[in-house]
């Protein structure tokens, strides 16, 4: 299913302005996303940006969700304009798991060189954010044009593959720990970000003409006339873009702060 194409809202003009300038600076903040980095400063003892960046992307997820991966996240900024040369919708449920194969064992290799770090050295880990960095800058020389040009090659060649934000779906490193975020922040009954729809009685939704509008428009590829027919619109991979919300004619889909358990907007 092909994405809608309307007159896009104020909402969605500053939101890909942000992930289109997120990108832009991709070269700048590589280092504060690398799954690699990360890995070697666990093995030499040390907590680098990457490191604190992951764990603060699982605490946002608390309250905001997966909106990083929909208002900040610099591969969001470049998977989105590829939309308009696959804009494939991603269904297959193989892609959805890959990513946690990957994630799972690479999670317990960082763990265990921590482990091994704290175990082996009576000073334990040491607090070094511009590990491998000079300036905090990422790409500080030449050589580091390969990891970064690594990276995007994966990113393209997912979201071409695949289809809309393939990469999101199938083999980012980041997703995980924004998705646990969420999950715990469900569990905790935190208010915050969230879709909503207007519900009935019977938990549907009110005013929903079917037209589908919402999910020709999800760069997620989700399936979100039927979540709205159900009045939950929970779901592990959306982001929270917004933009099923801006294109519902009847505005019956709402974005913004709420509890678990209030679902009208």
């Amino acid at each position: 299913m092909k994405p809608l194409r309307i007159a896009m809202s104020p909402r969605q003009r500053w939101r890909r302005a942000i992930i289109f300038a997120s990108f832009l600076l991709f070269p700048l903040t590589l280092t504060y996303f690398s799954p690699v980095v990360i890995l070697q400063g666990a093995i030499k003892g040390a907590v680098t940006a990457s490191a604190i960046t992951f764990v603060a992307l699982f605490f946002s997820g608390l309250v905001f969700g997966r909106g990083f991966c929909g208002w900040v996240c610099p591969g969001a900024g470049l998977q989105e304009p590829l939309a308009a040369v696959n804009p494939d919708a991603v269904t297959s449920q193989v892609a959805g798991k890959v990513k946690w194969m990957l994630w799972i064992p690479w999670l317990m290799a960082i763990l265990t060189c921590y482990g091994l770090a704290v175990a082996t050295n009576p000073a334990g880990l040491r607090l070094e954010p511009d590990f491998m960095m000079k300036a905090w800058v990422s790409i500080d020389r030449p050589m580091m044009f390969i990891p970064y040009f690594t990276v995007l090659a994966l990113i393209v060649w997912q979201a071409l593959a695949l289809g809309r934000r393939g990469f999101c779906h199938s083999l980012c490193w980041m997703a995980p720990f924004l998705i646990l975020g969420t999950r715990a922040g469900e569990r905790l009954n935190l208010p915050r970000l969230r879709l909503a729809v207007e519900t009935s009685g019977s938990g549907g939704c009110d005013g929903c003409s079917s037209c589908a509008a919402c999910t020709r428009a999800c760069p997620m590829s989700l399936p979100v006339a039927d979540m709205a027919a159900r009045g939950d619109m929970r779901h592990a991979e959306c982001v929270l873009c917004g933009e099923c919300a801006d294109v519902c004619p009847r505005r019956v889909i709402s974005l913004g702060f709420r509890a678990s358990n209030a679902n009208k907007p």
